[in-house]
């Protein structure tokens, strides 16, 4: 062995031990290596990360592979990417499904400031995968006890849309306490913590919140109204009140943190008992609005059994009333055999468009009902009709009534028996029967509609999947963008304006009177009807199979039918069933809303048969799903509102 050689062979245990002594001595700067199952998502962005188009005053979004994501074991797909990263973090923690929800939509609160936060209310639907079980949980907003059906008329309809009269009370923060109770590992206080950190350090605009501040912009420079001044305050630039924040700029909410941090260390009983809500009623009333203490300290969820359906042998499980959850069953239940014996793309989309019509006009009849053990075996809408002698003594009982052709019906047994209609498999394959290809109806009455349900707006979705097979599905709402346009300057929190999610008599829509089943009833607690449908669709074995909901008013229906097809009937991988472009059939003014993209042929057709298109240049819908397959886990967001997933 030459000299060298010799060296080296007796220093060769002496060089490795001498590294570990230098690197414990001298550490390196530089970020470790993730642990294979450790989970980055989420990254600051720097103040030129988004180039974005505009359109006008618009950022126009695109598709981009940073809305989805494959991963092994669990995934939680959501409104953004920072918040789907708090989502994940919980679910590693141990924390359960509905833990990382609850998380994801705190932070969501704070980011999607315009769509959901803690003054507003939501549907959830849960799978328990160790139970094998599904529930509902109906946190939507009510009716303060002081408003009744005519509270609203022509002359004051703006009330119902801007200022304190339009706050129903908030839900969200006693759903995210009973669904903890129910099904919460983590410690209730472990959730906040991210959402207050975002509140403190300052949401990054992205170019879809920018967007949404151009679209309030305008209100809120010319409103003449004192209770819009704390939400300017938080959309204008600090040095400058005059220039709204845009894209890169950052809105700071130190009140909402304070809030936050009473919420995490009093739980649900300091909002609805305690300083919050002596707060909010104070700076509620000072904006013109009715809600009193009573009305938070008497608010209640309400669990339900979820609406139930089969599609290709899948179970199907969505929202009940106040959702839209019975709707999307008729429309899947009437498209399962239609879309694999389309003769082309163009007679397919014929046939989603026209389901989707009968869908909307069916929602005119459904509403939040009082559930009574006299309406289980009725079938027929001849049960309902009331003979007038009975009348009074119903009415004393809570009994609400209708009437029609000199004709008086139990306005409860009503929606009961059309839900039960809706998830009947023997209607769906009349109503298939109806549908032609290559011939639609621009008159409303053709679907049987003589009244005029709200036109919901806003929304965030959620979708999660954990480890254990579980998950949730839920979408939340303020209904308008930013609400009622009501900051509590005591609170931080942008409040909801979903009394104007209510009909009221008098108040005429685009094509007919007002739905009787959707009045706001005094006292009744009965919340307004919705298009949320946060949906679980479940394998043969009962295991998870694809989670979804989405965003958009009542676009949301559309959206989350489309995505469905494209996954489970059409088999797209769930990217590519998101980013598709959509339709959507505008029931209120009979027009066909096309995305730009959407294929130009199959546009011409529908021309063609007697559609009147309109190009839709702002989002129609934005949908958050996660598909779960053999050996992963598939989520996506939608490139369409700049959405993200993160999993592990």
């Amino acid at each position: 062995m030459s000299g060298t050689k010799a060296i080296l062979h007796k220093c060769r245990w002496v060089i490795p031990i001498l590294s570990l002594v230098l690197a414990c001595a001298f550490p390196t700067t530089s970020n470790p290596v993730p642990e294979q199952n450790e989970h980055i998502c989420y990254k600051e962005p720097s103040p030129n990360t988004q180039v974005l188009e505009k359109n006008g005053d618009l950022y126009v979004m695109k598709p981009s592979n940073e809305t989805s994501g494959t991963y092994k074991k669990a995934a939680v797909a959501s409104s953004s990417v920072q918040c789907a990263d708090i989502g994940t973090k919980i679910l590693k923690k141990g924390g359960s499904a509905v833990d990382a929800a609850i998380a994801t939509l705190l932070c969501d609160g704070v980011v999607s400031l315009q769509s959901m936060g803690i003054g507003g209310g939501f549907l959830m639907t849960i799978w328990d995968a160790k139970e094998k079980k599904a529930h509902f949980l109906n946190a939507r907003e009510y009716a303060p006890a002081a408003a009744h059906e005519t509270i609203f008329t022509i002359a004051n309809e703006d009330e119902s849309v801007n200022g304190g009269k339009a706050i129903a009370v908030p839900g969200e923060i006693a759903g995210y306490w009973e669904a903890h109770q129910k099904f919460g590992k983590l410690k209730w206080a472990e959730l906040f913590d991210d959402a207050i950190k975002i509140c403190e350090k300052g949401s990054y605009v992205s170019g879809y919140s920018a967007n949404n501040v151009q679209k309030v912009k305008k209100d809120l420079e010319n409103s003449a109204q004192n209770f819009t001044k704390p939400l300017k305050d938080i959309l204008t630039k600090p040095n400058n009140n005059n220039e709204f924040v845009d894209i890169g700029d950052r809105i700071i909410r130190q009140k909402l943190a304070e809030t936050l941090r009473m919420i995490r260390d009093g739980g649900k009983d300091v909002f609805y008992n305690g300083k919050i809500a002596d707060d909010l009623v104070s700076d509620i009333k000072q904006a013109g609005g009715i809600i009193e203490k009573k009305d938070f300290q008497d608010y209640t969820v309400e669990w339900k059994t979820p609406v139930s359906t089969t599609i290709k042998g899948k179970t199907l499980y969505s929202a009940s009333t106040p959702g839209s959850g019975a709707v999307l069953a008729f429309i899947l239940n009437v498209l399962e055999d239609s879309i694999s014996t389309a003769t082309n793309k163009s007679v397919m989309y014929q046939r989603i468009t026209e389901t989707l019509k009968w869908g909307y006009a069916e929602k005119n009849y459904i509403g939040d009902f009082i559930e009574r053990d006299e309406y289980n075996n009725r079938t027929s809408k001849e049960e309902c009709k009331v003979e007038p002698c009975h009348v009074k003594d119903l009415k004393n009982k809570g009994y609400y009534f209708v009437k029609r052709n000199n004709e008086i019906w139990d306005k409860d047994c009503l929606v009961s028996v059309t839900l039960k209609k809706l998830l009947s498999k023997e209607y769906a394959n009349e109503i298939r029967t109806k549908i032609e290809d290559s011939k639609t109806y621009n008159d409303y009455k053709h679907y049987g509609v003589d009244s005029a349900g709200s036109i919901d707006e806003g929304t965030s979705h959620t979708s999660v999947y954990a480890e254990d097979g579980s998950a949730v599905s839920v979408t939340s709402t303020v209904n308008h963008g930013y609400g009622s346009k009501v900051l509590s300057k005591k609170t931080g929190i942008i409040l909801n304006n979903e009394m104007n999610d209510y009909n009221y008599p008098g108040i005429d829509s685009f094509f007919g009177k007002p739905s009787e089943f959707n009045f706001v009833r005094k006292g009744s607690k009965l919340r307004p009807l919705s298009s949320m449908l946060p949906t679980i669709i479940l394998n043969e074995d009962q295991t998870a199979r694809l989670v979804i909901g989405s965003a958009g008013g009542p676009k949301i229906i559309s959206g989350v039918v489309e995505v469905i097809i494209n996954n489970l009937i059409l088999g797209d991988d769930i990217r590519t069933s998101v980013d598709k472009q959509r339709i959507n059939p505008n029931f209120w003014s009979m027009s066909l809303q096309i995305e730009p993209s959407f294929d130009p042929e199959v546009k011409t057709y529908l021309e063609s048969i007697g559609h009147k298109t309109t190009i839709w240049l702002n989002m129609l819908n934005t949908v958050a799903a996660i598909s779960v397959n053999k050996d992963s886990v598939t989520a996506s967001g939608d490139f369409r509102r700049q959405a993200g997933t993160c999993g592990f």
